[in-house]
């Protein structure tokens, strides 16, 4: 069974910041993508109770339903690049049964795990998870980006429920991995209860089998959106396709961008002046 209009929902949680919402439905509404809206009350940095739990129950009503397919993205920093007849095609072009989830470029991600400020609820210094996770790999990303993910819906129910129970298990210090002893050291319990994009990472430590990183860019992107706004304009985009992949201004083949490092306050000017668009060198 492959992906279709008719089996698979575009899902995404949104509370009244209304400006930057109206953003990403327009090019939603330019490529026909039709947004099952979760409206939460819930705010940061309780990512997780206002992303991934209402997820989850309209996964399970859904399937009720009789849907077979999801793809879930951020309210405010997403931009849809192509018709949803190609987004699809595309998924089933690359889905191998896992959920498929943007990858993050690791530079973005050390001010992420590090910063006091803007994650203050993070009492932890983690930068070293990302080698860790990375394991040498110096040409493609290997960290997940939870704002952008997709898969068949009985599978991101289970992912859920998985993570979840690494949550239990990481706050009764149950998890065995070579780095054990590290993780309760560095990282805080608060982190992983409240935050989609721990969480998931310490379940892709457990459970590795389970998650698909699309570090080529065929199907979704994390973009650092602040570069496409810099004087080397030209120059980046004829550098679009030939750049390397674990670059964040590689868009690859991607048919949905997602901004890196919160910098969704550029992607009204991204969108607005055609600053994605891409041409061959």
């Amino acid at each position: 069974m492959k992906a279709t209009p008719q089996n698979t929902i575009f899902v995404t949680a949104a509370t009244e910041r209304n400006f930057d919402y109206f953003v990403v439905m327009s090019t939603a509404r330019k490529c026909d993508v039709f947004v099952h809206l979760l409206r939460i009350e819930i705010t940061p940095p309780d990512f997780w109770g206002m992303k991934v739990r209402p997820l989850y129950r309209h996964l399970k009503e859904q399937k009720t339903a009789g849907k077979q397919y999801f793809v879930f993205f951020d309210a405010y920093d997403v931009i849809f690049l192509k018709h949803r007849d190609e987004i699809l095609q595309r998924f089933n072009d690359v889905y191998d049964g896992r959920v498929i989830f943007s990858a993050d470029y690791p530079r973005s991600l050390y001010p992420y795990t590090d910063s006091t400020e803007a994650f203050a609820h993070d009492a932890s210094k983690s930068g070293w998870l990302i080698d860790y996770l990375q394991n040498g790999d110096t040409e493609t990303s290997r960290m997940l980006n939870a704002g952008l993910y997709a898969g068949r819906i009985d599978h991101g129910i289970e992912l859920i429920e998985t993570a979840a129970l690494v949550q239990s298990d990481f706050r009764h210090q149950r998890l065995r991995l070579p780095v054990d002893e590290r993780l309760y050291r560095d990282l805080s319990a608060a982190k992983l209860r409240l935050d989609d994009q721990m969480a998931f990472w310490m379940a892709m430590l457990q459970y590795p089998h389970l998650f698909h990183i699309d570090a080529r860019k065929e199907f979704l992107t994390v973009a650092a959106t602040r570069l496409m706004m810099n004087n080397e304009l030209d120059s980046y985009r004829q550098t679009t396709f030939t750049r390397p992949h674990k670059d964040g201004t590689c868009l690859g083949n991607a048919v949905i961008l997602h901004s890196a490092g919160g910098c969704w306050r550029n992607m009204g000017f991204v969108y607005r002046h055609g600053l994605h668009e891409r041409s061959k060198p």
